[in-house]
């Protein structure tokens, strides 16, 4: 493919894409939440839909809960389409109103779409998810959930969604102090008071990140826990900024806890590739929705949901052999570098596009 043959993409996401590949030009900010937009090559020419929270199409997009996704970059989308365009949203989600649109042969331009969880089940939606030329599915979990939502098959690819090891946030760093903590920088879908039930009953240090009030609803903090406070702007699971004080706080746990409330949708991901990076060791909820095995790649601990008496002995257990925690870390990490990183998602994303423009009349 030539320059003369570049093909628009024309991409979307629930955060504002143009700012992220501002932090990622300026090595502030990691590839992988720009999902493989940063290396497309030269045969592609990447447009940053316009996200905003305040215009016009936006508090439309409010006061329809989403149901027709965001309202703003599909207008654009609508206006910006030409021959040899695609457009590639990084939550699928968001773009209810042109997949429809697209379903109906209303919209000429091919569409691809990152699920990270299933849709809900219903024959409008089904109808709708016809208008994704191409999904990426990040889990074979969601994989079947679309193919059981009414999407084809051969429509679907499976990516495995994976950190950028380049960024210099990740960076290798010296072994964790040997009073290092227990760090949890998640904020979505969490399920804290196991946690902090855990954490009383063994005394263990630890960093947790979120609203101190709101933990404490949960039972009283225990004294050797402190509380990074997140602001309500920052819940977000995808942030627009990698904080320096996260990696750092990433970098120097002797591990991260990573308690997940749902076992029925895909959360945690993005700690768990930035644990991966950072060559930190993890504990972590069992859910379906991670294609890899944690104890067998030997970089952490599975545990039951809800189960306080196992996160308890886990802790234990793991904070006892500070030595045995680097080495997960760092099988953790050379793990990732062979399987799940932002080089193959990039990889995998160019492959998808080109079979859906090849495959679009």
């Amino acid at each position: 493919m030539d320059a003369s043959d570049a093909v628009t993409v024309l991409f979307a996401n629930n955060y504002d894409m143009a700012r992220a590949r501002a932090g990622w030009r300026a090595g502030t900010y990691p590839a992988h939440h720009l999902y493989g937009t940063t290396s497309l090559g030269g045969g592609f020419d990447v447009v940053d839909l316009r996200f905003s929270g305040a215009d016009r199409p936006a508090r439309l997009t409010r006061l329809t809960r989403h149901k027709l996704g965001d309202l703003g970059q599909q207008l654009e989308a609508i206006r910006s389409r030409r021959r040899g365009a695609i457009v590639y949203g990084a939550a699928a989600q968001e773009l209810r109103g042109l997949v429809t649109l697209r379903a109906a042969r209303a919209f000429s331009t091919p569409i691809v779409g990152v699920f990270h969880s299933p849709p809900a089940p219903g024959r409008r939606r089904a109808a709708a998810l016809r208008g994704f030329d191409r999904a990426i599915a990040l889990t074979e979990r969601t994989r079947q959930g679309l193919v059981d939502a009414g999407l084809a098959p051969e429509r679907i690819a499976v990516l495995g969604w994976g950190a950028d090891l380049d960024f210099a946030g990740f960076a290798p760093r010296p072994p964790a102090a040997r009073n290092a903590p227990v760090v949890a920088t998640g904020k979505t879908g969490r399920d804290m008071r196991t946690l902090l039930q855990a954490l009383r009953a063994t005394g263990l240090p630890a960093r947790l990140y979120g609203d101190r009030g709101e933990l404490a609803r949960l039972g009283p903090i225990p004294e050797r826990v402190s509380i990074r406070p997140v602001a309500a702007s920052d819940g977000s699971s995808a942030p627009l900024e990698y904080d320096e004080a996260v990696t750092a706080d990433l970098r120097s746990a002797a591990l991260v806890a990573i308690p997940l409330s749902s076992t029925d949708r895909l959360t945690g991901l993005t700690e768990v590739v930035d644990a991966l990076a950072c060559a930190r060791p993890m504990i972590l909820t069992r859910t379906p929705y991670f294609d890899f095995d944690i104890e067998r790649i030997g970089c952490g601990w599975w545990v039951a949901p809800g189960d306080v008496r196992g996160w308890s002995e886990l802790l234990r257990a793991a904070m006892a052999d500070r030595d045995r925690l680097e080495e997960m870390g760092r099988a953790g990490r050379a793990w990732a570098g062979e399987h799940l990183n932002a080089r193959l998602f990039g990889e995998g994303v160019r492959r998808v596009l080109l079979e859906a423009l090849a495959a679009s009349p």
